[in-house]
């Protein structure tokens, strides 16, 4: 199908039209795969929590680590990149497969100013580029039952050992593709300045080709 975005003619003077796979690329991304399948409706998310919220499983924002790798060892120093391996049940045994499992030497990304997390929902927005022939590794904890929760990958000793999220060159049947959010749109571009978006005064249509 195709999202066509219309606005009225007095708030933004014209009509922005997008296809379904304009969607903002490589930002907003899911830890794992049960807090994509929790969130089956956001506007369920925005009224108040989710009905299947399960609170032991939210994720302890302190905890939280996000790495990238750019498969380029010559800004490593720059960049103080460790050596790791990032595959998708770091729980198990690494799987080989192509998708599964990427290895070299990662950038922990600045929580202050790269990334935002949700902690409740289980997702990240990122806030810095990250193109499609990087990966993208977590390690985190949940909030568990009793302060006492599960924790995903280990940045301890020499060799980082993290969750992989999205792999390089990302391919619909990688098991990561659908962590990616491919559903949010930008419909601001060029609005001036300054101007407040009003959700109330845009109208939006989808038609299906």
């Amino acid at each position: 199908g195709t999202p066509t975005y219309m606005s009225p003619e007095h708030l933004l003077g014209d009509t922005l039209t997008l296809r379904d796979y304009q969607y903002l690329p490589n930002t907003y991304f899911f830890l794992d795969e049960v807090y994509r399948a929790r969130l089956r409706d956001f506007r369920e998310a925005s009224q108040g929590t989710p009905t299947d919220y399960v609170a032991g499983d939210e994720v302890n924002e302190n905890s939280l680590q996000v790495y990238v790798n750019d498969f380029n060892i010559n800004n490593d120093p720059e960049q103080k990149a460790r050596p790791g391996v990032a595959w998708v049940d770091v729980d198990g045994p690494v799987d080989e497969r192509s998708g599964y499992v990427e290895r070299g030497t990662w950038q922990r990304l600045d929580p202050d100013k790269d990334y935002t997390l949700v902690p409740q929902l289980g997702y990240i927005v990122l806030n810095r580029l990250v193109d499609d022939r990087y990966a993208l590794a977590v390690k985190y904890r949940t909030v568990g039952e009793g302060g006492v929760g599960k924790q995903y990958g280990d940045t301890q000793g020499d060799t980082l050992r993290l969750k992989l999220i999205k792999a390089r060159d990302p391919r619909p049947d990688f098991p990561t593709w659908n962590l990616e959010w491919k559903n949010v749109y930008r419909v601001s571009t060029g609005y001036s300045e300054g101007r407040k978006f009003d959700r109330d005064k845009i109208e939006i249509q989808i038609f299906e080709e």
